[in-house]
């Protein structure tokens, strides 16, 4: 396929596509990205030979890949290496228990799929997502979750199905869990890197060198924790450097000089907006829309703290929002925290620090119907992830009857919510409406589902649909065949 793509692409008729002169006509250009963007989607489902490929195939040599809040790979080489800590395998003589962290299997949602402009394709993916692998139990993984919702944008090179820079914006849900992953204890992080860079890449005298500076961070951080910048992958701090201790297994050469005290990745970008945060509040970083890749700083109060004076860059000092009575909160989204006697925000809200009180995350939905048996044990009201529910009724974005409000597989292991999952054979969920793409007359009623489904020619959950021969479904399934007669 991706030979004959090359192939289209090389056309020598010149056509005029977002103010540039193609050898490509726009309808077949579009074409041409769209199979790039579910091969790209789908590179990590594979082995490390294939990821390596498509990684080859679908870059550019300036590629940029920017996992907002974790981390940003510029160029190809550095790009392809984000990937190889997913594979339990490796072409480099290292040790893969070290090197290997999890593993992603990533569906790409096409119904969510926008073309903002010519060259820019967003949409989003959902990911089954695996983390710190348990090596005597193979195939075992101390966390395990699926339903991982990421909102990704591609950039295309001009008149060319080669992606430029890649931007994804992950799961709120699943952000601490990767941070997590990158903490270990300073002695471990300090004796591989003096192992791992040597020679002209050596960054310390000693292992007390380093482990004298990585302390000095964290006592930095336990001192003053208001001033710490959001984004510990990406900030000046011993997770952002166990981060590229990992990746200096396969290219020392450009992870090593990461590792440093005067590291040019492990920067503190929040200063000096949050270089003076006051006592009880902490630093956050807000994105303009899902391509900003430069986040904006500002101090903020810490729940149950509201900024009793306001500067430039936020909070300037920050005061507690006293309680003896949850009316005092804005009940019933806040409540009084008996034991501290300030307001508090129940779970799935977001506290306001400068007005006080709770309200739902950017995107989300206020719901009041939350049924009384759940995994997490939520109650009502709460905030409603978008396509998330933990009832039918909660599925507005598609018709009653072809939708189900059910466990990902696997589950979610992150958050409190099911999702909106279409019944057999339609297309779409979560957020987009449930369509048949067989058409109208392949949709029939299932009495297995108590609902619409979308079946194929032979295929069946009932007799009836078979005319006068039965249908067959095996016992782990829905959708079964029509026996023959």
């Amino acid at each position: 396929m991706w030979i004959a793509l090359l192939g289209v692409l090389s056309s020598t008729a010149l056509v005029v596509h977002g103010g540039t002169t193609c050898a490509t006509d726009p309808v077949t250009l579009r074409a041409a990205r769209l199979n790039a963007t579910r091969a790209y989607v789908s590179r990590l489902n594979f082995d490390l030979a294939h990821y390596i490929t498509a990684s080859d195939r679908y870059y550019t040599e300036d590629t940029r890949m920017v996992l907002r809040g974790i981390g940003s790979f510029d160029t190809l080489q550095v790009a392809k290496e984000y990937g190889y800590v997913l594979f339990n395998e490796s072409t480099f003589a290292i040790d893969l228990h070290e090197l290997f962290q999890g593993k992603l299997f990533q569906v790409l949602d096409e119904p969510t799929i926008t073309w903002p402009d010519d060259d820019t394709v967003q949409f989003w993916q959902t990911a089954d997502v695996k983390l710190a692998p348990i090596f005597d139990q193979p195939g075992q993984f101390r966390l395990a979750s699926g339903g991982v919702r990421n909102y990704e944008t591609l950039h295309f090179e001009a008149c060319s199905d080669r992606i430029r820079s890649d931007i994804v914006v992950s799961d709120r849900a699943i952000m601490p869990i990767y941070t997590a992953n990158n903490e270990i204890d300073i002695g471990t992080l300090c004796t591989r890197i003096m192992v791992r860079c040597t020679g002209d890449l050596q960054q310390y005298d000693s292992v007390a060198h380093c482990m004298a500076f990585m302390q000095s961070l964290d006592a930095r951080q336990t001192a003053h924790p208001e001033s710490a910048c959001p984004y510990r992958l990406t900030s000046n701090s011993t997770a952002c450097r166990s981060f590229h201790t990992t990746n200096a297994l396969v290219d020392p050469a450009v992870h090593c000089s990461h590792t440093a005290i005067n590291s040019p990745k492990c920067v503190d970008t929040c200063l000096p907006p949050c270089a003076n945060c006051p006592a009880h509040s902490h630093c956050t970083g807000t994105y303009a829309n899902a391509t900003t890749e430069v986040a904006v700083y500002a101090c903020a109060c810490d729940d149950g703290y509201v900024a009793g004076s306001v500067g430039p860059n936020g909070a300037t000092s920050c005061v507690p929002a006293t309680c003896t009575a949850d009316w005092q909160c804005g009940a019933p989204y806040g409540f009084c925290d008996t034991a501290t006697n300030r307001c508090g925000c129940p779970y799935t809200f977001e506290w306001d620090p400068i007005n006080g009180g709770c309200h739902c995350p950017t995107d989300y939905v206020l719901t009041w119907d939350v049924p009384a048996t759940n995994t997490f044990g939520l109650t009502g009201p709460a905030c409603k992830p978008p396509g998330g529910c933990l009832a039918r009724q909660h599925c507005t974005d598609q018709s009653w009857n072809r939708v189900q409000c059910a466990a990902t597989r696997p589950p979610s292991t992150v958050s409190a919510w099911l999702a909106c999952q279409c019944n057999p054979g339609f297309v779409g969920g979560w957020t987009s409406p449930c369509e048949c793409p067989l058409g109208a007359s392949r949709v029939f009623w299932s009495s297995t589902v108590q609902g619409e489904v979308c079946l194929a020619d032979g295929e069946c959950t009932d007799d009836w649909h078979c005319g006068s021969a039965s249908c067959t479904v095996s016992s782990s399934a829905i959708v079964g065949t029509c026996a023959s007669l």
